[in-house]
C-alpha cells in the first residue's frame, strides 16, 4: 500500500508531464507514458517506499 505522500508525488509528477484531457474526456498519455516518464515514475515510487 502506498503512502498518501507516494500518491501525491506521483499525481504531481504526472501534472508536470502535461497529460493532456481530450474532448471525450479520456486522457491522452502519449507525453506520460514514455520510457522516462516510467523511470522517473519508478524513482519516485522507490525513493517514498514507507
Amino acid at each position: 500500500m502506498f503512502t498518501q505522500r507516494v500518491l501525491n508525488n506521483v499525481l504531481r509528477g504526472i501534472v508536470s508531464e502535461k497529460v493532456v484531457v481530450k474532448g471525450d474526456g479520456s486522457l491522452d498519455l502519449s507525453n506520460f507514458m514514455s520510457f522516462k516518464s516510467l523511470e522517473k515514475l519508478y524513482i519516485v515510487l522507490e525513493n517514498n517506499h514507507p
